[in-house]
């Protein structure tokens, strides 16, 4: 009892201490958008919620956007200021409509559940979307909090815009570069032809049209979309048209995309506003807020044309505390939080809460050849920081155990091309191994069996980078760098990913302990070396000749400065030079944006056999004879600029000075065998020492 008391306490502990660092973090630096002073900055959520629509019920805002093939998916956000959101449910805990959700043969990336229009009507809440292959769908809820019930329908509408009308009748727009409008019985199945009532005529590819009944007109909101889109209304008197065309924001906002794609909504105060979104790169698409204007019956955007960043926050009536989407998770619950999603439909027999309380287990599903095949992949959104200094980190503790010959388990980052840091299992054998868009880049071998593995997501560079480590304090980096892409062939945006799968037989197991985002987590680094002219080295240690010019170059995974000491260097530069009398120690210290610091320690051996001590008096003196060319190089660390070699007797037989203090030199020499004094010297001080020659 004594020892499960202080289990749950050492529990506890890690968890208040998480929540206290993911609160300091939140204030140092901000991943919502609510700057706290009244304001807020664009993008709405920095992370990768597309398509999105938008209501109101009563006090309570509902905001749907596209999952596409993660499930459960139809995720719905709740906010009651606009600005600050909450998950509030999943639509469709999965899809069962073709054996492509389950990975069996056939996947849905890039196809699956497209733009859904959300509704309000007579006590009821509606879903409808498109999915490419199967058609449309459903969703009926009397609780946007759900339970929801899915039913397919006869037919799909592309991009649908679903609208009651006052006379009860219900209509949905859907249509690409043609938008046409189709009545509805109360079973969501069309009782007439579709009407075209409108042709995109600015350029192809008008879309995305939701309908509003505003003030005596019929509005299709819509956009012509793309990495430079723009929106657009379209008006009439009836719902059939003619309908009229406005451009009401044409504006690549603070991101340097356009402003496209969404929603338009009426406060309870009776101003108006409109989320919609822009593209993002590589973390998918972000939506953004823009106060809405009503000039001549038509809904102009932003502030004289132009998207705002930074804006006071919609009058709701009251103030809201600040909330954050939650990213990490302890694993504490039995049940997932809402943040994660499974890439395609999870095997749920697969993976457990409960098998061992605290932990994730995931078991291999079906021997696969790769992780974009591979079942019960955990996934989540990547969130960016509103600081472009700050890359998004995810990182993992696993026991590996229970793993069979040929699993491969560990933590990713996914789209196309994706890339991961994992545990391989080979004949019994652990392997660290990184693996870039199927490629084997790096190996290691290893004797634990927990690991601490971690992604580094850097929006503003758009690279990945991935980093181990045995304790979760000294972090190395594996592989090389992850290039993420927003590509089409996947359709959302990067995101983390938890897994486990087997690649030879099924039976493994993995249990995954905690998943963790911290702003301010220590850097990882990877130790980079060159010897004189030679290629770049994976090594923190090497053996070198006194008086090689041995370059350090580390490389980090994230903005900041170095402090570099010993070895006879002292710099704050990126990178170092040495040049080794005897064998030191390099010591560098690597601080990043918020101040955590990482130390990295290079061993540099000086060969023996390589140091000729021609020299009684002056031990601080290094001489390197090369009989082969003539040369004599000589060392002294304390940097000089004048050199001079005299015989026994005082006469000066060769002398040189040097524009610049050098701490190294070679030069030619052509003497008789004999014995005779170097002299160094600079500024401040100079040294002499005996030279045997022959």
């Amino acid at each position: 009892m004594i020892k499960e008391i202080k289990f749950l306490l050492m529990k506890f502990t890690t968890i208040l201490f998480a929540i206290l660092v993911l609160i300091s973090n939140t204030l140092l630096f901000a991943q919502q958008s609510d700057n706290g002073d009244g304001t807020y900055t664009n993008p709405l959520i920095f992370a990768d919620f597309p398509d999105p629509d938008v209501i109101r019920i009563d006090t309570t805002y509902y905001m749907v956007t596209t999952t596409m093939f993660v499930f459960p998916g139809v995720t719905i956000l709740k906010s009651y200021d606009l600005v600050n959101w909450e998950y509030c449910s999943n639509a469709v805990e999965r899809m069962d409509y073709s054996p492509c959700y389950n990975l069996d043969g056939c996947n849905r990336y890039s196809h699956g559940q497209w733009a859904t229009s959300m509704r309000y009507y007579n006590g009821k809440c509606y879903l409808i979307f498109i999915t490419l292959d199967e058609g449309g769908f459903v969703c009926e809820a009397t609780n946007p909090e759900g339970p929801w019930e899915l039913k397919a329908l006869p037919r799909g509408f592309y991009d649908p815009g679903l609208f009651f009308d006052d006379d009860d009748r219900i209509y949905v727009a859907h249509g690409y570069s043609d938008i046409y409008i189709t009545e509805l019985n109360s079973d969501f199945v069309a009782i007439d032809n579709d009407v075209h009532v409108f042709t995109g005529d600015i350029r192809p590819g008008l879309e995305g049209s939701h309908v509003y009944k505003i003030n005596g007109y019929y509005y299709l909101y819509a956009t012509y979309g793309g990495g430079d889109g723009f929106q657009v209304a379209l008006r009439s008197e009836t719902i059939y048209g003619p309908y009229e065309q406005k451009i009401v924001i044409q504006d690549n906002g603070n991101l340097g995309t356009g402003l496209h794609q969404g929603a338009l909504i009426q406060t309870q105060k009776g101003d108006w506003w409109t989320i919609i979104f822009q593209d993002g790169g590589a973390f998918g698409r972000f939506p953004t807020l823009q106060p809405v204007t009503w000039e001549d019956d038509w809904p102009m955007v932003g502030v004289d044309g132009k998207g705002v960043d930074t804006y006071p926050k919609p009058d709701v009536g009251r103030k809201y505390p600040i909330s954050i989407l939650p990213t990490s998770d302890e694993f504490e619950s039995d049940e997932l939080g809402m943040q994660w999603g499974w890439n395609h439909n999870p095997d749920s027999i697969k993976w457990s809460l409960t098998a061992k309380p605290g932990y994730l287990r995931l078991k291999t599903v079906k021997p696969v050849t790769s992780l974009p095949e591979a079942q019960n992949t955990l996934t989540q959104r990547i969130f960016a920081y509103y600081s472009n200094t700050v890359a998004s980190t995810g990182a993992v503790r696993m026991n590996t155990d229970n793993m069979k010959d040929g699993d491969i388990a560990g933590i990713a980052v996914f789209q196309d091309p994706y890339a991961y840091l994992g545990v391989k299992q080979v004949n019994g054998a652990k392997y660290l191994v990184m693996v870039n868009n199927g490629n084997a880049i790096d190996s290691i071998a290893t004797d634990s069996t927990e690991f601490y593995l971690r992604a580094h997501a850097d929006y503003k560079t758009s690279k990945a980078t991935f980093a181990y480590s045995y304790d979760n304090q000294s972090y190395s980096l594996l592989g090389n760098d992850l290039a993420m892409r927003f590509n089409l062939s996947v359709f959302t945006g990067n995101k983390f990913c938890i897994f486990n799968y087997a690649t030879v037989d099924t039976g493994g197991f993995v249990d995954f302990d905690w998943f963790r985002t911290d702003s301010c987590s220590k850097s990882a680094a990877m130790y980079h070396l060159r010897v004189n002219d030679g290629i770049v080295m994976n090594t923190n240690e090497v053996t070198v000749n006194a008086g090689d010019k041995v370059t350090l170059i580390p490389e980090a995974d994230a903005d900041g400065t170095w402090i570099w000491s010993g070895c006879g260097v002292s710099s704050n530069a990126d990178s170092v030079v040495v040049h080794p009398v005897n064998s030191c120690v390099v010591y560098g210290t690597f601080t990043n944006a918020c101040g955590a610091k990482s130390n990295l320690r290079y061993q540099i051996n000086v060969n023996p056999s390589s140091i000729e001590e021609r020299n009684n008096d002056n031990p601080d003196i290094v001489i390197i004879p090369n009989p082969v060319r003539s040369e004599l190089r000589v060392l002294w660390e304390p940097a000089f600029n004048k050199l001079a070699i005299y015989s026994l007797d005082g006469k000066q037989i060769a002398n040189y000075s040097y524009k610049n203090p050098l701490s190294s030199v070679s030069f030619s020499l052509s003497l008789d065998s004999g014995i005779y004094l170097l002299v160094l010297a600079n500024n401040k001080t100079s040294a002499t020492t005996k030279l045997s020659y022959w």
